[in-house]
């Protein structure tokens, strides 16, 4: 499945990563914009999108509902598709526009995620984030039934994940 995770890391602050300045300026203009015009209605999420948001609205949640963000600004930086902050939980939606597929004669096709995702993604599982997707041709494969039970699957993770960090063991 391409659904992937990542365990809670440290928190770290961007600060902290060493990143140029600049770059990040540059970056926080960008969300800034991507996240005003989705607010406003210049911009509208995928079909994709809306419909993994509602399947999550109408009860896969299991209590967590209150805190679903819809396009939350991560950071001032990151714009996550869908999240729950208090479980630092990142959902994106992956369209093909995110992957780039490798050209040549082979019958198989072959994709990798593009490069601004995954940068998106490591920096923030570095920023303490669990960071799950969910692909368009895996929706699209899956039948109602198992739709709900891969975003339960996700949810159970992701409250296991920070439960485990919010109370470590004892070495």
């Amino acid at each position: 499945s391409s659904s992937s995770s990542s365990s809670i890391s440290p928190r770290r602050s961007l600060a902290e990563l060493g990143l140029p300045q600049t770059w990040l300026d540059e970056c926080r203009d960008v969300s800034r914009v991507q996240a005003t015009s989705q607010q406003v209605g210049q911009e509208s999420s995928s079909t994709l999108h809306l419909q993994v948001n509602q399947e999550l609205m109408r009860g896969s949640l299991g209590g967590a509902g209150h805190d679903l963000k819809n396009e939350l600004l991560v950071s001032d930086i990151f714009l996550v598709d869908v999240a729950i902050p208090s479980l630092r939980f990142a959902l994106e939606i992956d369209g093909p526009t995110h992957f780039v597929t490798a050209l040549g004669s082979s019958t198989t096709r072959t994709s990798w995620l593009d490069g601004g995702s995954g940068l998106k993604r490591r920096l923030l599982q570095t920023l303490g984030w669990q960071v799950f997707s969910i692909t368009h041709d895996e929706w699209h494969r899956l039948s109602r039934s198992e739709q709900r039970k891969l975003l339960h699957r996700m949810l159970r993770q992701a409250r296991k994940s920070a439960a485990d960090s919010s109370h470590p063991s004892l070495s």
